[in-house]
């Protein structure tokens, strides 16, 4: 707050900055019960820092503030199941606080349906948390673990490609150089207070792109546990998150050159992935391990692909949890349809008491 009103007296007196304009692209989500997930693009490029300021009212009533963040989305919690929630955002400066965003409404689940879990987060990386397209030095974290994603080298540098997903953004990896450098994010951190990770279970959107000719090409997408090639050239997921070992986990059950959800669950004794929900792969003698210098995008294999979000647990999920986070990831992303009706039903009597 003193640093903002410093900032204020400067930029005013040497009309340093501008009222900054209204945030848009706001959209919200229902994740649970009583969880909304929002998102909005910046309002114009700035060299000063920007609060935003949420506001949500329920059906006809007043607005009221729930929350100022610097980030470009927030997770609404607390909520009430089966009700409608209207938001709208607004931007403040050092100068100033500008117009608000257009309103959005989103309605929760019915009590029955869990929240997205955050229990655990070690990473979560999104693409609409980040603004304006083009090159990126820093993917911010938005775990609450300050586990950014960054590379100083200009040219190995992704880029945010605006609209590509739903309607959403995406990092785009050129397969030539193209990586992110992470934090020993799974491992012992005195200084954060943090642990090794007994466990994991990660789940990234993303899209694969093949070689121009349509064969398959070595995607590195990360070098998180052991390396991964995401497809080798023989058509085949080698997979390393969470284990000292690199498991050969045959050709993609699902296609992988097209958006879809891919998830891996790692822990002693036991490690599976899946894509979109079709397990993959699964050995039961899985011994955990992490890199000490984890890579988003492999540095000998760089990756020709665009990925949407990651977000990465130091534990097991519980099946109900994960099919919370398939649901945030699925409804966000368009990534499923509705399921049309099952037919050819019958029924057949098989006994006095059984059909």
């Amino acid at each position: 707050m003193e640093r903002e009103a410093v900032g204020r007296y400067l930029g005013c007196k040497y009309a340093l900055y501008t009222v900054p304009t209204a945030p848009t692209n706001l959209t919200a989500i229902a994740t649970g019960g009583t969880q909304i997930s929002l998102a909005w693009t910046a309002p114009d490029v700035r060299i000063d820092p920007l609060i935003y300021e949420l506001e949500r009212k329920e059906g006809n009533g007043a607005y009221v503030k729930i929350a100022e963040t610097s980030e470009l989305g927030y997770l609404d919690n607390g909520l009430v199941v089966s009700t409608a929630y209207t938001y709208r955002v607004r931007a403040r400066s050092f100068v100033g606080t500008g117009l608000y965003s257009g309103e959005i409404t989103a309605t929760t689940f019915a009590a029955s349906t869990l929240n997205m879990p955050t229990s655990g987060l070690r990473l979560w990386l999104r693409a609409d948390s980040l603004s304006g397209a083009g090159p990126i030095s820093v993917w911010a974290d938005q775990s609450g673990q300050g586990n950014d994603a960054t590379q100083v080298v200009g040219a190995s540098r992704p880029v945010l490609v605006e609209s590509v997903l739903n309607g959403r953004p995406v990092v785009r990896f050129d397969g030539s150089d193209d990586y992110l450098n992470l934090p020993d994010f799974m491992n012992a951190n005195t200084a954060k207070g943090q642990t090794t990770a007994a466990a994991g279970d990660a789940f990234v959107v993303w899209k694969a792109d093949q070689n121009s000719d349509g064969s398959s090409r070595a995607n590195g997408m990360w070098n998180i546990g052991g390396d991964d090639i995401y497809t080798w050239t023989d058509g085949q997921l080698y997979e390393g998150f969470g284990t000292v070992t690199r498991y050969s986990t045959g050709v993609p059950v699902q296609p992988v050159n097209r958006y879809h959800m891919y998830n891996v669950s790692a822990q002693p004794g036991n490690w599976i992935n899946r894509i979109n929900g079709q397990t993959q792969y699964h050995n039961a003698a899985n011994t955990v391990g992490w890199s000490n210098a984890p890579t988003l995008g492999r540095i000998n294999r760089p990756p020709l692909g665009d990925i949407a979000e990651i977000i990465i647990y130091d534990r097991i999920l519980t099946d109900i949890e994960r099919e919370a986070v398939g649901r945030y990831l699925g409804c966000k992303y368009a990534l499923y349809t509705v399921p049309t009706a099952p037919t050819n039903l019958t029924a057949i009597v098989t006994g006095g008491t059984q059909i």
